[in-house]
């Protein structure tokens, strides 16, 4: 169809008749046992409410030529699941020309998802200014995130962004954060030497990651790897940070979560008592670090104390207890999952794929088995193989950005005001029209005659693009590649256990379940 086209009135009915059915059922699933008759009262209120609502609507015209296909909010419900969610993005994203389509979810303006690297760059490069978070992302995970750089748009984001660009590129930083790297890598190296059987990777990455991401953060040992007593410390603070990420993630497609906050039920009671226990952490150690002298705070080179004493004369970086807090809990949530998900995901590729796993120690063996900055550096075809992980496995399989204008795609997709792009990151790693053989595990794409091959961001924005590239790339980095080799060249792995590891639904790439890895001494 040419032309501008109206709002029709079907689209409207047709997600309202999505959102009674979808909503009523969530909230009788998730309320603690039967609801009375004053909270059906209350329910019947708010739909009514919503519905003269969304009848204000209608009207409002779409700029642009293409009217994309709908998901509909029930179809993708459906395949809302472990194993299956992201597999509904890939095949939309073949299906549909341009490689554009539209999810409906109730109460929420429409969200137009793509694998186009153009509407990537579009976004992310071009019209940067016309796109950013945005008041859905703000709302989901304003409770756990707050003023931090994940979550905030415009001088919030700029100050920070600023700061941290600036610590990230000091080398005694980089140094600090190496060091850390190694002293626990030499840990798991142990703990993997000493079990009897085969070991859950990816809990065993997650306490690599988050003692050492507790440390360059916070500059407090979290004891993650040190005994019973040392990881139930660590444990408390972990299982709320996970328990904090996972629902306010699922607040993406539950129509009622701000009724259930409401009334103090289900998943946001459950998101609220995490998100305390998150904050009584951080907070603590925040306010013993606001008793230390100044010459003892400019000393450390954690993330936090990094912070607090990069202030310039016009006071611009002076940063509130809160706003330390989620600075510091954004650098947790960019640093931990993702790694730990990055390196479970490698490992079980190397199970698979011997080949990769012996081109892997050639080039530690020509560096002398070396793990120290300058040969970590060197190792092209390590950095191949973490890259083709990510393209894979993308350790943020999806993200978002909302438009604050109205605005025409690159493909001719109209996008309204307040609407959102979604990004299918993982399914983008599966395009044909990207990648030669796109399955296959294979880092010798990423490497043209001993050199590594950047790849194009907007094809694959594990780190997305533009301004908002991520600031820890290269730290994410230092992380794997030190942990990979180390344990490499120490073990020969196998992978353990009884069907292949599926990916779970959340906002990062956790695999649902244990993934057991056999780690056996090399003679």
């Amino acid at each position: 169809m040419n032309g501008t086209l109206p709002f029709k009135f079907v689209d409207w009915g047709h997600t309202m008749s999505q959102f009674f059915s979808s909503s009523l059922a969530a909230t009788l699933m998730t309320a603690p046992g039967a609801l009375d008759d004053a909270i059906v009262l209350k329910l019947a209120g708010v739909f009514l409410l919503l519905g003269i609502a969304c009848l204000a609507s209608v009207g409002r015209r779409r700029p642009g030529k293409a009217w994309v296909k709908d998901a509909p909010f029930l179809e993708l419900m459906r395949h809302y699941g472990p194993g299956t969610i992201l597999d509904y993005h890939a095949r939309y994203g073949r299906e549909c020309h341009p490689r554009c389509w539209s999810l409906k979810i109730p109460l929420d303006p429409r969200i137009i998802a793509t694998v186009n690297a153009d509407v990537v760059r579009h976004v992310l490069v071009d019209k940067f200014p016309n796109y950013e978070k945005g008041p859905q992302w703000r709302a989901a995970f304003d409770d756990l995130l707050g003023t931090g750089i994940f979550n905030a748009d415009g001088h919030l984001w700029r100050k920070q962004r600023k700061v941290s660009s600036h610590e990230f590129s000091v080398k005694s930083m980089r140094d600090f954060m190496f060091d850390i790297f190694v002293n626990h890598a030499r840990e798991i190296v142990t703990l993997a030497g000493d079990s009897a059987g085969a070991m859950d990777a990816q809990e065993l990455f997650a306490q690599y990651t988050l003692q050492s991401i507790g440390q360059i953060g916070f500059g407090v040992d979290l004891g993650a790897l040190r005994g019973p007593e040392g990881a139930a410390v660590a444990a408390d603070f972990g299982d709320a940070f996970n328990a904090a990420t996972q629902l306010s993630g699922d607040r993406f497609v539950d129509p009622l979560w701000r009724l259930k906050r409401f009334l103090g039920v289900g998943s946001e009671r459950r998101l609220a008592d995490a998100i305390a226990r998150v904050r009584a952490f951080s907070l603590g150690v925040v306010a013993d670090r606001r008793s230390e002298k100044d010459a003892d705070l400019k000393a450390k080179r954690d993330l936090l104390s990094r912070f607090m004493a990069h202030q310039d004369k016009s006071k611009e970086f002076v940063f509130t207890d809160e706003e330390l807090h989620f600075a510091v809990i954004n650098f947790v949530l960019a640093g931990r999952d993702t790694t730990a998900n990055q390196l479970t995901w490698l490992l079980y590729e190397c199970c698979r794929r011997p080949e990769v796993v012996a081109a892997i120690r050639a080039e530690s063996d020509a560096l002398g088995n070396r793990v120290d900055y300058e040969s970590i550096t060197k190792r092209v075809f390590l950095k191949a193989a973490l890259t083709e992980t990510l393209r894979l496995y993308p350790s943020v399989p999806t993200d978002f950005k909302t438009a604050l204008k109205d605005d025409v795609l690159p493909d001719g997709t109209g996008i309204r005001r307040g609407e959102r792009v979604m990004f299918a990151t993982w399914a983008m790693g599966r395009m044909e029209e990207y990648w030669d053989d796109p399955l296959a595990f294979d880092p010798g794409r990423f490497l043209d005659g001993g050199k590594f091959l950047f790849p194009d961001a907007c094809k694959m924005p594990a780190f997305l693009a533009g301004p908002r590239t991520c600031l820890g790339k290269d730290v994410a980095y230092l992380g794997t590649a030190v942990l990979v080799a180390s344990l490499l060249d120490a073990f020969d792995v196998a992978f353990a256990g009884e069907t292949d590891p599926v990916y779970d639904t959340g906002l990062t790439m956790w695999a649902a379940g244990p993934v057991p890895i056999a780690f056996t001494p090399r003679r």
